[in-house]
């Protein structure tokens, strides 16, 4: 299959991995005789058609493709049970549109799978000269920009959404997301640190758990008013020292006990700075509690998700609203079929989404559907991310079977 030169040719139609998918014979197939000809010859070839077959049962059965950045129901490296690793690793998980953009470019992966067969390296030479042609100023300002963007879009969502009422900021919710890998218990009477504080739901929690000094750490300045307004409003404000800063340069007056990252590293482009910056705010044999949204058990809701946020991330918040009310009553009418035939993520629903008020099931929405960069964590990349920052012992356990939570040491 004729793959292109190593030219830059119209990037609209250059894949992440660098292949050129404009002069790809199976993106043109549907309308290309030439290309045509030569792919039914090589399905014909593969056992893929009968030697009575032609292109209309090659376009029957989507033998063809509509490239990377087009219907990924009509991929050729995508199917229900297959991802292409390389579009799944720099587009949906870390929000890049090429390889080349990457910090850790050229990978060892990368570098392996170029090696495979000439298209493959011409790709690979074709995302090298990209790289090249990258300022490491414009490198920066793109790394820069995206995690400000993150900080934009929670500080937009958490002065909308203020309160933190019900079962939605309980004590039983924290020992739900800490279990079995921290006992509340073990809390009361520390110092510890929340990471990404938003409106101060885990601040309240912590305090309730009988905590004795919490910093609460938030990046945006929008959301920290409404922390410090909610802050006023808890029992014990005066053991609460607000932080209006990022995580990684968060520096506590003395180092903590423990510190807690809930739903936030999941929505960071680059989160080992942040925690190699808690690393270093914990006491030697401190803990490091983190909550991540997990790809095993997601699969399905994936394949959804990710192209529809790529627009709703987009969208003002008034329309966002109206389809995050949409949604809503997709999900209600979700769990009456779950109730029946038990589908995917049926324990989440259950055990989680349902134990929320209606208005904070729309508020879980409103979090999938608004952010311009989330996630999804392999339990060994939770793990990694811990240990790469030196801490040690850590554990993971999968939450409901869709999320991971995560515990490390700080060596003494």
């Amino acid at each position: 299959m004729n793959g292109g030169d190593t030219n830059m040719g119209n990037l609209k139609w250059i894949a992440a991995c660098g292949l050129d998918c404009e002069s790809c014979d199976i993106r043109r197939l549907p309308f290309d005789e030439a290309a045509a000809e030569i792919c039914v010859k090589w399905y014909r070839e593969m056992g893929w058609l009968t030697l009575e077959e032609g292109v209309a049962e090659a376009l029957e059965r989507k033998l063809t493709c509509n490239g990377c950045k087009g219907d990924r129901s009509v991929h050729w490296s995508v199917s229900d049970d297959h991802m292409c690793w390389i579009l799944e690793c720099c587009v949906d998980r870390r929000g890049h549109d090429f390889c080349s953009q990457c910090e850790n470019f050229p990978c060892d992966r990368l570098t392996e799978w170029s090696k495979k067969n000439d298209g493959y390296a011409e790709a690979f030479a074709r995302l090298e000269a990209m790289h090249a042609d990258e300022s490491l100023e414009g490198r920066l300002a793109r790394k820069i920009s995206s995690a400000d963007q993150t900080v934009a879009d929670f500080g937009e969502q958490w002065s909308r959404y203020t309160d933190n009422k019900g079962w939605y900021g309980s004590p039983e919710l924290l020992r739900d997301i800490l279990h079995p890998l921290l006992d509340v218990n073990s809390l009361r009477g520390r110092t510890v640190a929340d990471i990404g504080s938003g409106t101060g739901r885990i601040v309240g929690m912590l305090l309730n758990a009988g905590v004795k000094q919490v910093y609460a750490v938030e990046p945006s300045k929008r959301a920290f008013s409404v922390l410090l307004s909610n802050i006023q409003a808890m029992e014990r404000p005066g053991d609460v020292t607000a932080v209006n800063a990022p995580g990684d340069q968060f520096a506590p007056k003395e180092q903590v006990e423990y510190a807690f990252s809930i739903g936030v590293i999941h929505h960071i482009p680059d989160p080992l700075p942040l925690v190699k910056n808690t690393f270093s705010a914990l006491k030697p044999g401190g803990r490091f509690f983190v909550w991540l949204y997990g790809h095993e058990g997601n699969e399905s809701y994936l394949r959804v998700i990710e192209p529809v946020r790529r627009i709703t991330s987009r969208l003002p918040h008034v329309l966002l609203r109206c389809l995050v009310e949409l949604s809503y009553w997709g999900l209600v009418c979700y769990r009456a079929i779950d109730k029946v035939v038990t589908l995917p993520l049926h324990t989440y629903m259950e055990n989680v989404l349902w134990s929320l008020s209606p208005a904070k099931r729309r508020l879980m929405i409103y979090d999938q559907l608004n952010p311009s960069f989330s996630r999804y964590y392999r339990k060994d990349e939770a793990i990694s991310l811990l240990e790469e920052a030196g801490f040690r012992d850590v554990q993971a356990h999968h939450r409901h079977g869709y999320s991971w939570s995560v515990v490390g040491r700080k060596p003494h």
